[in-house]
């Protein structure tokens, strides 16, 4: 592994963490996804070819979350840890050291492992200012190192990285003047991975703004100590309190709350409070006790690259650590040259810079991109056997990244076709609803013209029809109720007839009846008194035979009893008279 190789290995954010990378992987698998590990910034292409996608793909997923990037912008490892999980991945946390281990804060270059700790001297702390658009940071940048750099810069934004070293009260002090313009969202990102401590710089008038608390979460990111620099107070409509709270809001309780924040009033126009700042910053930095080995070749990082037309390529540079000396052979990814002159940021030539030092180098075959590593190569052998590698791995790059092209390409071919065939479903279904809305239209004039007098006229006809059924019914009721009041006068008539005829009837059969009683009654005396008449009779025959004496005349006499009774009868029924037996014993009827 390549000096190079094993710094980038090192650049990782560092941070403690609860349970070790094992543990993380297996609950990473048990939520079905695959754990990726990944640097603490990579290129949106880098991405893509780590998780085996297009770069599209990835450019779509990001937009989904609220992120805008091309493919060749840089991003965090949180902000690719948002994104992974939409791909099957989830991305494994940055391995933690302690600081007793570090040694240091610094987030580009912690391999202290491999220096001599004996040759290990104090470095002067790198200050990264970090801020929104137009809250003062060149500003502060001037007024600290004394030089008009504002004047140089268009509209009051910085247009390039720039470095600076000042010496405070006999202490160097580096800072990184990082651009407040939103196209340079990745360079800031590399700006607070090359900090130890992070300034950020909040207008009193302006409170926190978008651009702020990108610049907050870039210095977590870093895990860099947040020093932060409250500006503009000499304007009348500034409000500290509310910059307080919008801190807090942010979970950056200042020392003032009781919080671990220093925050510093200033006024980087008129130097108000700044000297204030800087005494902080220099006691934070003692604290930390940042070090680094000045007799090693140097390493560090390049901060900006930029084409001069009378001098060529000119490379801002800040070493992390060894020591840069006019004459070394100095190589930047696939790029190598040999430093023919050096300059500081006030344009002074040097001849060596050791740690924590920016500087301007002259030399470079082309223009490295700002945050690249460059190391120092011994001989041509090492920078040959370092170019080969890094040829190797470029030539692999550019493999994997044609062939993700393709495939893009392939993808992009099946995903228009896609699309095509879903503008000509979305047309089909747009005609539909238009037929449809079409339908619904007749229907309402259906509606209008046909069934609504249509049914106005059933409505009529309905009330004709109730109305007329009324009427009959009022009708049939008062006929009923004649026909029924008819009915029962000819009852009462038939009845009060029937009854008199009874009446008479009875009057009629009482009058028989009595006229039969009184014949019968007649009748009976009549019989009676022929019958006492008969028995009189009998009696004087009685006592005639018994005048004769003799026995059998009397048994005669009883013998003829019922012939005489039925003798006698039978004239009673048809004559009212009664032939009485003469004494002589003879008798003869007649009509």
């Amino acid at each position: 592994m390549t000096t190079a190789e094993q710094i980038q290995s090192n650049q990782a954010p560092v941070g403690a963490l609860e349970h070790s990378l094992e543990e993380i992987a297996t609950a990473i698998r048990l939520q079905g996804l695959e754990p990726l590990d990944l640097p603490p910034a990579l290129t949106v292409a880098d991405l893509a070819a780590v998780m085996e996608v297009g770069p599209v793909e990835v450019i779509k997923e990001l937009m989904r979350n609220g992120y805008m990037f091309t493919i060749n912008d840089v991003i965090e490892h949180d902000v690719a840890a948002l994104v992974a999980p939409g791909f099957g991945y989830g991305v494994l946390p940055l391995e933690a050291e302690s600081a007793a281990e570090r040694g240091s804060t610094s987030v580009v270059f912690t391999n202290e492992d491999e220096e001599d700790q004996d040759a290990l001297q104090t470095r002067p702390p790198v200050i990264t200012i970090l801020g929104h658009v137009d809250h003062g940071k060149t500003t502060l940048l001037d007024t600290i190192r004394n030089a008009n750099v504002v004047e140089g810069e268009a509209g009051g934004i910085t247009q390039h990285i720039g470095a600076y070293q000042i010496d405070r009260e006999g202490v160097p002090v580096t800072f990184i003047d990082t651009p407040g313009h939103e196209a340079f969202t990745a360079m800031r990102a590399r700006g607070a991975q090359v900090t130890d401590i992070a300034i950020l710089i909040v207008a009193a008038d302006d409170g926190i703004m978008p651009q702020t608390v990108e610049a907050i979460d870039h210095a977590r990111a870093a895990e860099v100590p947040i020093v932060v620099a409250i500006n503009k107070i000499d304007l009348p409509n500034s409000d500290q309190e509310r910059v307080k709270r919008q801190l807090a809001e942010q979970n950056l309780l200042i020392e003032e709350w009781g919080g671990d924040i220093i925050a510093v009033p200033i006024s980087a126009l008129s130097g108000e409070g700044v000297d204030d700042l800087l005494e902080n910053v220099i006691v934070l930095a003692e604290i930390n006790e940042y070090q680094a080995n000045p007799e090693r070749y140097a390493l560090g990082v390049v901060v900006d690259a930029r084409r001069d037309k009378s001098r060529g390529s000119v490379a801002t540079l800040l070493v992390q650590t060894g020591t840069l000396e006019v004459g070394d052979n100095i190589v930047v990814g696939g790029m190598r040259g040999k430093i023919r002159a050096m300059f500081d940021h006030n344009g002074e030539r040097m001849y060596s810079a050791g740690p924590s030092t920016p500087v301007e180098i002259l030399g470079l075959n082309a223009l490295p991109e700002a945050g690249e590593l460059f190391e120092i190569a011994e001989s041509e052998r090492d920078f040959q056997t370092q170019k080969a590698a890094y040829d190797q791995q470029v030539n692999a790059r550019r493999a994997e990244a044609e062939l993700a092209y393709a495939l893009q390409e392939a993808k992009t071919r099946q995903q228009i076709r896609g699309e095509e065939l879903q503008i000509e479903v979305v047309e089909r279904q747009k005609q539909i609803e238009v037929q449809q809305q079409e339908i619904v239209r007749r229907e309402r004039e259906l509606d209008a013209t046909v069934r609504r007098p249509a049914e106005a006229e059933r409505d009529q006809l309905e009330l004709i029809a109730e109305g007329n059924r009324r009427r009959i019914r009022v009708e049939s009721e008062a006929e009923r109720y004649k026909l029924e009041t008819v009915a029962e006068g000819e009852r009462s008539r038939i009845i009060a007839e029937a009854q008199a005829d009874a009446e008479s009837i009875r009057l009629r059969g009482q009058a028989d009846a009595d006229a039969i009683r009184a014949r019968g009654e007649a009748e009976a005396d009549a019989i009676r008194a022929q019958g006492l008449a008969e028995a009189q009779a009998m009696n004087k025959k009685a006592d005639a035979w018994k005048e004769y004496g003799q026995a059998a005349m009397i048994q005669q006499l009883f013998d003829s009893l019922p012939d005489v009774a039925g003798a006698v009868a039978e004239p009673l029924a048809k004559t009212d008279s009664i032939v009485v037996i003469s004494n002589g014993g003879d008798s003869n009827s007649g009509a």
